[in-house]
């Protein structure tokens, strides 16, 4: 599957280039919070940032429904303990982008009858942000409070996420997406840390909770208050086009959730398409890897090569799938394995044998 084992070493200033600034990205929660104490104590030179996301009416907070949503309350909080640090802070709105980039990928998916992969191009667009406004102020190096690792590939150079010391809330398959120039800036100061260990360190510290956000499966959800905006949001010749009655009684947002749950299948085989490969990596055969999606934990399963973007997965046990769920696959169980790729879950397609409706597919044939 690799052509050589390559060592690594973390791409971590030393203490002698610590007078080097660091952009902190702050989004309110406890993990950035905890983050930017941390590089406070080890005498970084630090600014922070935050990203606020503005929909199409500004002079309104957004829902409810969105749990990413920053309200001036919990912004205000941000601001008061950067000052209390004496760390400079900015705001960075995103209007437009956000719009398109996000809210838009969150109705296209969802009139296609899968699920979204929003929060992820949400965390993207954020991250590109922080970026941005990182080399702006003339920071070298972007911190933030994901769980997570980076390592630099030697001889080569590229940069290779891998998982952090907490399985559940890790972010290693977000981070993956990231491209080189980015990863290559990046410092995670949580990466050998748990939630847990954090939290025991947030009550050290005397971080306050700023507002507790919704935990759920997916941070914009199909809420009756969302119905409105979905009928303002996709134009008539869209609905028409996805066959979507135009003159329904029924709410558009009612027929999107029973098109979704009418694509969800129970099976052990799917692919995964719109894969992204770690950097250095090229997967020309079968080979084992660990699945994670939905939370569900790490999964084994077989991947079987297809393209350089796409895969074919096989599970012991059949699951529940949903088409469009964001999918990770690592080289081994538990912390600090390598991401092998992630990608975007997608059913196989139903043929019919006699009476029945299957799903075929023989991978020695096939690749």
């Amino acid at each position: 599957m690799e052509s050589k084992n390559q060592p690594l070493k973390a791409p971590v200033p030393d203490h002698g280039t610590r007078d080097t600034r660091v952009l902190i990205g702050i989004s309110g929660s406890m993990d950035s919070l905890v983050a930017a104490h941390l590089l406070k104590i080890q005498r970084y030179n630090l600014v922070a940032a935050t990203v606020v996301n503005i929909w199409e009416d500004p002079s309104k907070e957004g829902p409810t429904s969105f749990s990413c949503h920053l309200s001036d309350e919990k912004l205000k909080g941000i601001q008061e303990f950067c000052h209390r640090l004496s760390i400079p802070h900015h705001v960075i709105r995103l209007g437009d982008e956000f719009m398109e980039k996000v809210v838009g990928v969150w109705v296209s998916d969802h009139l296609q009858g899968k699920s979204s992969r929003h929060c992820m191009s949400c965390q993207e667009l954020r991250v590109s942000a922080l970026f941005q406004k990182m080399k702006t102020l003339g920071a070298s190096r972007l911190a933030t409070g994901h769980y997570g690792k980076v390592f630099q590939t030697e001889p080569s150079g590229k940069y290779q996420v891998h998982s952090s010391h907490d399985h559940i809330h890790d972010q290693a398959g977000l981070l993956s997406s990231l491209p080189q120039e980015l990863l290559s800036s990046l410092l995670l100061p949580l990466a050998d840390l748990s939630q847990k260990e954090v939290m025991v360190l947030a009550e050290n510290f005397g971080i306050q909770d700023l507002g507790s956000q919704k935990k759920t499966p997916e941070c914009l959800t199909l809420t009756p208050e969302l119905y409105p905006f979905l009928e303002k949001k996709v134009p008539d010749d869209l609905k028409e086009r996805m066959g979507i009655h135009l003159r329904s009684e029924k709410p558009m947002g009612l027929t999107l959730i029973e098109r979704l749950s009418q694509t969800i299948r129970v099976n052990n085989k799917f692919w995964v398409v719109n894969c992204q490969q770690s950097a250095g990596l090229k997967i020309s055969e079968p080979a084992t890897g660990y699945l994670l999606m939905n939370g569900m934990g790490e999964i084994e399963c077989w991947v079987y090569p297809k393209t350089i973007s796409t895969f074919y997965v096989e599970l012991k046990e059949s699951l529940k799938l949903m088409p469009g769920v964001s999918v990770t696959v690592m080289k081994k169980k538990g912390k600090n394995s390598k991401v092998l790729f992630t990608g975007e879950l997608r059913l196989l397609p139903i043929e019919e044998e006699g009476d029945q409706s299957v799903t075929k597919v023989d991978p020695t044939l096939d690749f």
